[in-house]
């Protein structure tokens, strides 16, 4: 991201203390602080404004500030909000600002399910099949465990960030793509050898894109990390029928994910973090033809997510295209111009909710497995996709 995302973040604020003008085009409600002091808020901040009037009350009074002192910080601020809504043809930057934020916020909760869900697909709907059904015993060894890594990923569509910066006509110097990939790297288990056809899977992720040369080039300055670990039960009601070994099972499992998104610029620090719980619940079943097993299954997430994002380290001399001066450090000062600002998006296990198909096909060949599988989430048309490398034993 280019330093300017980072400064429009921060400058989207830059209005809260504008006064009646003339030449001002949008609708002001006028907000009456300590001492007396008004302040003829543009309608599209007076929630922020609202929020954090005692903040502004407490500094105005801590420091003796006067309507003349304030009036000199508001002609200074005034000039260039008026030039984003003149020059720049920026309505309501607020809300815009703000707006792609949460949309960003609200389209990693729809994906992280979707992601989580990727690691632990094997190819045989039970992998100790043989152990059970009327083809107990034959054609292929019996396995107790099964380790491995698996890769995969999720779209990750930004559309609505891309539409928000075209209207503000804001330049990043190239073209943002309107779709990504979230990429997920997992390290996978599964052990079986019990009395009941049942197996139980566990995994875990990591990634971080400071790690990674192309996302380093990518992110530039920027960062995003992520940590996923779960687990799920898978229990055979029909196991190794037929000359193809027919199997279908039940399955059920949990994920925790954690993802955090640095960006750091001179301007300002943008922070996303977002703590994800997903509960799946589904059904797989898969055949096997010699050494190939195609398989295909359905699931239904239930997810409950919770974003928290903030903007900090502001440095409004640079957002606004001036120097620094006493007019500046003033309105920092009295929390007219906030040091920092943020919000939160949560979801409930009932708003999560994710039906999903999955299928793919799996290559055996003797000890070694590879899995490639592909999943759509119905519901929020998120399409993912993986492929996995384990050893059987």
């Amino acid at each position: 991201m280019k330093k300017r995302v980072c400064a429009f973040l921060a400058g989207a604020f830059l209005a809260l203390s504008v006064v009646v003008s003339p030449v001002f085009a949008a609708d002001t409600t006028t907000v009456t602080f300590a001492n007396g002091i008004t302040f003829a808020v543009p309608n599209d901040l007076l929630k922020y404004v609202n929020e954090n009037k005692a903040q502004i009350d407490a500094a105005l009074v801590a420091n003796n500030v006067t309507q003349s002192q304030v009036d000199s910080v508001q002609t200074k601020i005034l000039n260039a909000y008026d030039e984003l809504a003149s020059k720049d043809k920026i309505k309501n930057p607020y809300t815009a600002a703000t707006g792609w934020i949460d949309d960003f916020g609200k389209v990693l909760a729809d994906v992280m399910p979707n992601a989580q869900m990727q690691g632990g697909v094997y190819a045989d709907a039970l992998i100790s099949y043989n152990q059970f059904g009327e083809n107990k015993g034959k054609n292929a060894p019996y396995k107790k465990f099964a380790v491995g890594l698996n890769s995969g990923i999720s779209k990750l569509d930004i559309g609505d960030f891309v539409d928000a910066t075209e209207e503000l006509s804001l330049d990043f110097g190239k073209k943002i793509p309107r779709t990504l990939v979230m990429p997920v790297a997992t390290v996978d288990g599964r052990v079986c050898g019990f009395s009941l056809p049942l197996d139980i899977g566990f995994n875990c992720s990591f990634i971080d894109t400071s790690m990674i040369p192309f996302a380093r080039k990518t992110f530039e300055s920027n960062s995003a990390s992520y940590y996923n670990f779960g687990g799920d039960i898978r229990y055979a009601f029909i196991a190794n029928r037929g000359s193809h070994h027919l199997t279908v099972s039940a399955l059920g499992g949990a994920a925790y994910t954690k993802i955090k998104v640095d960006i750091d610029q001179s301007a300002a620090d943008v922070m996303f973090d977002l703590n994800t719980i997903n509960l799946y619940f589904g059904s797989q079943v898969s055949a096997r033809f010699h050494e190939i097993v195609p398989f295909a299954g359905v699931r239904i997430g239930f997810s409950n997510s919770s974003i928290e994002w903030s903007v900090s380290n502001i440095d409004w001399a640079h957002i606004l295209g001036t120097s620094s001066d006493t007019n500046i450090a003033n309105a920092v000062k009295w929390n007219i111009l906030p040091k920092k600002f943020g919000g939160k998006y949560t979801s409930s296990f009932s708003d999560g909710v994710r039906p999903q198909i999955f299928g793919g096909v799996g290559f055996d060949i003797a000890r070694l497995t590879a899995t490639i599988s592909g999943s759509y989430d119905i519901t929020s048309y998120i399409p993912s996709g993986a492929f996995s490398l384990r050893m059987l034993f």
